[in-house]
């Protein structure tokens, strides 16, 4: 497995991104933009993730019962320092198991799996209700660029006194050949980026992993205000 990866501040003030990857996880979170303490819920999850997985007995379940733990920690944290309460942040997560790739995910940081010679891709969706709308066909995948509500999600892992968890999304995919690219990002990344010309490139046999990241990393650093962060 070849990995290349970055995060950038942006246009913003600090840097909420937080990424991560072994020879078994991959994870990048985005701390939610406006919360309290967005950066420390992204850091904490990631570093529960890595730490805690175990690629020897994973499955569904076990990743469900990894991420609900993984919330349980932000929850001592603010039961520790009532302050934190409210703090959040997405996750798009790689775990790579004996049966398969495992996805998880929870608001609007993406895990995209490219197979470049079938010209094929698979995709996370969104928790939000633009890439509802997108699903449903009722507005095109472009016109949830720019939709007014396309950085309002519904789903993230939340820090709270109650001590309540949600469930990620967890995809299986066992299909997996000699020269699949995974690519997981933030949404900042997507700001510069449409799924079109994203998967383009993606797909592109004449670049390297390499180029590619760096592709990527250049044009957001033009076109993203939000943090920015991908591993490849």
């Amino acid at each position: 497995m070849i990995v290349f990866s970055y995060s950038h501040i942006g246009k913003k003030s600090n840097n909420e991104d937080t990424l991560q990857f072994n020879n078994w996880c991959l994870v990048v979170c985005d701390g939610v933009g406006g919360g309290v303490k967005g950066e420390l819920a992204s850091k904490e999850i990631s570093n529960y993730l890595l730490k805690n997985f175990d690629h020897e007995l994973s499955n569904e379940q076990s990743l469900k019962e990894l991420a609900h733990y993984a919330q349980i920690q932000l929850n001592i944290l603010t039961h520790n320092e009532p302050n934190l309460d409210g703090m959040a942040t997405t996750i798009a997560a790689v775990f790579l198991t004996k049966t398969g790739l495992f996805t998880m995910h929870a608001g609007d940081s993406r895990v995209f799996i490219v197979k470049p010679k079938k010209k094929r891709f698979w995709q996370t969706w969104d928790h939000s209700l633009v890439s509802t709308l997108v699903r449903t066909g009722e507005i095109t995948r472009e016109q949830a660029r720019k939709h007014p509500l396309n950085n309002q999600i519904s789903k993230a892992f939340i820090a709270n006194l109650e001590n309540s968890t949600i469930e990620p999304e967890i995809h299986l995919l066992s299909d997996l050949e000699e020269g699949d690219i995974c690519f997981i990002c933030s949404d900042g990344v997507l700001e510069a980026f449409s799924d079109y010309k994203l998967l383009s490139l993606l797909s592109e046999e004449e670049m390297d992993l390499k180029q590619k990241l760096e592709h990527i990393q250049q044009r957001c650093k033009k076109e993203s205000r939000d943090n920015h962060s991908a591993i490849i």
